[in-house]
């Protein structure tokens, strides 16, 4: 079985993108800010976190939302990504190993 076959075992599993053959490896808290900074309207954080499954979800409904209303759905999505502000400490604590 390949390693793409794993991931995508694990994401429809609910493993948050972590095959069962890998090992847990340390997230830095610096670089998880970086992404929501950067990337948290796509869920570039929680992929970096592992959580690929909720990053996803994040990348799919932010980015459909605001095509299809020509914009207006960026108010949420900015509403949306402060709030993972502040469950940031909470996913990285879990995704730690």
């Amino acid at each position: 079985m390949s390693s793409f076959d794993q991931l995508v075992r694990a994401v429809l599993s609910g493993q948050g993108g972590r095959s069962p053959t890998s090992p847990p490896r340390a997230v830095r808290p610096g670089i998880a800010l970086g992404f929501w900074f950067a990337l948290g309207l796509v869920g570039g954080h929680r992929f970096y976190l592992g959580d690929t499954a909720y990053g996803l979800i994040m990348l799919f409904v932010n980015v459909s939302l605001t095509v299809l209303t020509g914009g207006e759905w960026l108010i949420a999505a900015f509403i949306w990504w402060v709030v993972e502000l502040l469950l940031l400490p909470r996913a990285i604590e879990s995704a730690s190993p």
